[in-house]
């Protein structure tokens, strides 16, 4: 049995960061703001180590990957929108 994967996954001490870090990875490399990790970590109260340390937990990349699928559901919707608007003008 391998202990590493069954160890019983310790709670967060602060989710509005690991929530936010989450946010943050799954935007745009050129989007994100700030740029780095460990201003990212300043901004929001935490050591950079609490970063690295949330990207280590099993659940930190799927909840990145459903964050993007929520971004390209968004997008997907907006620009939608926008074709049907640029279709209503287009019409007139």
């Amino acid at each position: 049995m391998n202990t590493k994967t069954s160890k019983k996954q310790k709670s967060l001490s602060r989710p509005d960061a690991y929530r936010e870090f989450v946010v943050w990875m799954a935007s745009s490399y050129h989007t994100r703001e700030p740029k780095t990790q460990g201003k990212l970590a300043k901004l929001i109260g935490v050591s950079p180590d609490t970063l690295s340390n949330y990207k280590k937990r099993g659940d930190f990349w799927v909840a990145v990957d459903q964050k993007k699928l929520e971004n390209m559901k968004t997008i997907s919707i907006q620009k939608e929108a926008l074709e049907a608007h640029t279709a209503y003008i287009n019409s007139q």
